[in-house]
Formats: C-alpha cells, structure tokens, sequence
C-alpha cells in the first residue's frame, strides 16, 4: 500500500513541476555574440567562440524560412526558437520545394531565372531574417542553394548551376 502510495506521490509531484517549469521561458538572447567569430576549436572537434568559449550549437533545420514565411511568420518562429535556446537555425536561400522563381512575398528570387542577376528585393529579405536572428542571439547555418540546383539527382531541379556562376554566386554572397 504504501508502494502504491509513493509512486502516485512521486508522479503527482512530477506532473506539478513538470507544468511549472514549462512555463518558465528563455528571456536572454539565444547566444552571446559578443564572445567573437565562431571557430574549429584547435583539437578541431568543436566550435568555439574566438575568445576560447565553447560554443554549443543546438540547430533547428528550418530550409524554406527565407522563401516560405513572410515577416511576422519569421518573427515568430525565431522568437519561438529563442525562447526553446536553440543557438542555431539551418536554411537555404535558393530551396528545393517552393517555386524557384518566386518567394511567399511573391517576389522573384533570381530575375528571369538567372543565378548571375539575384533579384534585390529577395535578397534584402534574406539579409533582414539573418539580421532578425543575429538580434535574437542565433546563428544562421546558410546554406546557397538546394543540391538539385547544381545535380538533378538530388530532386527535380532545374539544374542553374555551372562551376563558372556558381563560382560567381559564391563570391558574390560572400562579399555581401
């Protein structure tokens, strides 16, 4: 009896704090950005702030963020990101499942097509969500371009890339 008794005890005692503690949420910034560049830590087995700090990198995979949502979904999503301490988000700029001409804001990502001649306002877009979650202490894994852009195995294509604009493209991201 008294068995019994305990473990009902404990699992009520679970389900109170349990519920409790949920409501707890994060309220500082995802990360401190302040701590520098992350870096291959020497031992080149994790990543670290360039002041020394290890830096854990708690990632969500959110590939079509920059097409798919528009500012106020952005918004949210991040802060919801935030709040949950994950210190890095996973997308791509040019992504395999939406239109690859237009964005949710129904603005074209490259103009006609074209990988030489990214479209401005898709562009300012993407660097307003990585200027969003830089503000909210995250991290942006970027990722350029979805694989079946270069190599139609990996999906359905179309194949844009050549080693010359993806060159280009690259540079071109970089340097922005």
């Amino acid at each position: 009896m008294f068995k019994r008794f305990s473990i009902c005890y404990i699992l009520l005692m679970f389900c109170i704090t349990g519920t409790s503690a949920q409501e707890d949420q994060w309220t500082g910034n995802a990360t401190n950005l302040s701590k520098g560049n992350l870096r291959v830590n020497s031992s080149g087995r994790y990543l670290e702030y360039s002041d020394g700090t290890p830096f854990l990198y708690m990632g969500d995979t959110a590939w079509e963020l920059i097409s798919r949502l528009n500012d106020k979904e952005t918004e949210l999503y991040l802060e919801n990101r935030r709040e949950k301490g994950f210190t890095v988000i996973q997308t791509v700029i040019l992504d395999e499942l939406d239109d690859m001409d237009v964005s949710s804001n129904g603005e074209p990502k490259l103009i006609d097509g074209n990988i030489d001649k990214p479209a401005p306002d898709y562009f300012t877009h993407v660097d307003k969500v990585i200027s969003l979650a830089a503000a909210k202490g995250l991290y942006i894994a970027l990722l350029p371009t979805w694989g079946d852009r270069v190599d139609k195995q990996w999906g359905k294509g179309p194949e844009i890339f050549t080693p010359e604009n993806a060159y280009r493209y690259g540079k071109w991201l970089g340097e922005r």
